[in-house]
């Protein structure tokens, strides 16, 4: 299990490759009208990461102490092993809604973008992509 957000972040392929982290640590607002299949990715990978982190314990305010599996997408039951390098579940068919058990996150908000740079890069588009989760 991961035990930093540094951590967490350094295990996530996407992230690893500065092309994929520019687009996703890109302000993401403009892709919704000019790539709205890439901004679905987008929104899918930062939903799944954010659920994931929180899960993890990484992103709450509060001292770290374990949380409570969520039945959605995140991490399969691999997760513990140091070796696994993906923390997030990619087996979420593509036409499913996050329902029920995705319907209450809890996080500090405030600072979010800050405490998921990660080599140097700051996702500028996160804000909006919680707007989003939130709707």
């Amino acid at each position: 299990m991961p035990t930093s957000i540094q951590s967490f972040l350094s295990r996530i392929p996407e992230l690893r490759d500065a092309d994929q982290r520019a687009f996703l640590y890109s302000d993401l607002d403009q892709q919704r009208i000019d790539n709205p299949e890439g901004y679905q990715e987008a929104l899918k990978f930062w939903t799944q990461l954010l659920l994931s982190a929180c899960q993890h314990g990484l992103l709450s305010a509060a001292p770290r102490t374990p949380q409570p599996r969520l039945n959605t997408t995140l991490a399969s039951s691999d997760e513990d092993d140091e070796d696994e390098d993906d923390v997030l579940d990619r087996t979420q068919s593509d036409d499913s809604e996050h329902t029920e058990a995705a319907s209450v996150l809890c996080f500090e908000r405030a600072g979010l973008a800050a405490r998921l740079a990660f080599r140097g890069d700051t996702p500028t588009g996160v804000d909006g992509i919680v707007d989003e989760m939130e709707r």
